[in-house]
């Protein structure tokens, strides 16, 4: 178990590609900077976040292969950015969160990208923005996806996921129209595992 001082504010970067680390770690309450601060430690197997002001989520965790769960013990209201947070960590199967809600995330791009193992019920943040790739593998992620007006990409964001259903909001006009439209690049989005709804408001611009 791998505990840091209660007093360690910026741990960005800090002990990235330590493949050495072993066991849980804890990222303490007092934590405001935390970006790639363990990405490519190959052999830590829990992690536990008890910080509620930490804002930037990148890469905390990407290509932590052997990481099986992720506790959030603090709220997750300061959250913005999830990029590649838990991207690869292929032996992932839960997330738990005291505060599931998430409400300020904007970017998601990649977020659980290749987590094949994990199991849970999408998540889909009340104003995110970037979807791209975010649950792209995720074959035992599950559920009916209701997208925010916020969204503005969801590039092979479901493919090959466990979701049954998606539904856009009633705009119009967003970004990634313009990349091809949803008709031709459907199966960028959504995937094999089984049969998706795709429902859109007359005013969703597809």
């Amino acid at each position: 178990t791998f505990y840091m001082s209660n007093s360690a504010i910026d741990i960005g970067y800090c002990y990235n590609w330590c493949e050495n680390l072993q066991g849980d770690v804890y990222i303490p309450e007092n934590t405001v900077k935390a970006e790639c601060a363990f990405l490519g430690c190959s052999n830590i197997s829990s992690a536990t976040i008890k910080s509620s002001k930490i804002s930037d989520m990148r890469d905390i965790f990407r290509r932590c292969n052997n990481l099986k769960q992720v506790t959030i013990s603090g709220s997750t209201e300061n959250i913005k950015d999830m990029t590649r947070t838990f991207s690869e960590c292929k032996s992932l199967t839960s997330l738990s969160s005291s505060d599931s809600s998430f409400s300020n995330v904007k970017k998601m791009g990649e977020c659980f990208s290749g987590c094949t193992n994990l199991r849970m019920h999408c998540i889909i943040p009340p104003n995110v923005e970037d979807l791209e790739s975010a649950y792209d593998g995720c074959k035992n992620v599950y559920g009916s996806v209701v997208l925010p007006e916020t969204f503005t990409s969801i590039y092979y964001a479901f493919r090959d996921t466990g979701i049954t259903s998606i539904t856009f909001p009633n705009v119009g006009n967003k970004s990634w129209l313009d990349r091809g439209g949803f008709i031709d690049r459907s199966k960028d989005i959504i995937n094999k595992y089984g049969t998706v709804t795709i429902y859109c408001p007359a005013g969703a611009g597809i």
